[in-house]
């Protein structure tokens, strides 16, 4: 039973980090650890705020200083020291099976290097999930996602890490967004990048 990190980025939004950690909590596969970003060095985070009691399974990163979203996400993917990775935001949530749907691909498939999720809130709330899946090689992968066919979220999926330190994490694409001087967005789109650069692998 291989033992996955969640990498989850939050900043100062509490109450939907709250839910995306009891989401992660309640899984069906139980072989895990959530690593927990704070980017928000004003607001630290605790297990009170979280509403829940000390948990080994759960570290939390209180940020001295501001480091963005993208070194965010880079910093918890350093820290990971299990072989599968899964990054988060603070308003994501998943359905109860994700984790154990997600890692059974690799079970007969080595060259898998990343397994992905299409699910939406949608289908959440209905309590719609199954487990059909489907295996692409580079070639149809590239052509599905870059004409929309396939729809995913670059670091919505659980990820084999060694791949993602190969491709380098989360790599810039370019200029943040920016409205009334302030940054809205760092480094916008690089979650494309991930899927694109690591079919390079498998």
């Amino acid at each position: 039973m291989k033992k996955i990190t969640i990498g989850i980025v939050t900043f100062d939004r509490i109450e939907l980090l709250k839910r995306a950690v009891e989401s992660v909590l309640v899984q069906s596969y139980k072989n895990f650890v959530i690593y927990i970003g704070n980017d928000n060095p004003k607001k630290k985070i605790s297990f009170k705020e979280l509403g829940i009691k000390k948990n080994n399974k759960i570290k939390i990163f209180n940020y001295k200083k501001n480091i963005g979203e993208r070194g965010n996400l880079n910093n918890l993917l350093r820290k990971c020291k299990t072989d599968f990775f899964c990054w988060l935001g603070d308003d994501d949530y998943l359905h109860k099976d994700f984790f154990k749907i997600l890692i059974s691909q690799f079970k007969n498939n080595k060259r898998l290097v990343a397994s992905y999720s299409n699910y939406s809130r949608a289908h959440l709330k209905l309590k719609q999930y199954s487990s059909k899946h489907i295996h692409f090689d580079q070639e149809n992968f590239l052509l599905g996602f870059s004409s929309r066919e396939l729809r995913l979220i670059g670091t919505f999926g659980l990820i084999k890490k060694k791949y993602l330190k190969k491709i380098g994490g989360i790599n810039k694409t370019g200029k943040s967004f920016k409205n009334k001087g302030r940054i809205t967005h760092h480094y916008p789109y690089c979650d494309i990048l991930v899927p694109i650069m690591l079919s390079k692998y498998g």
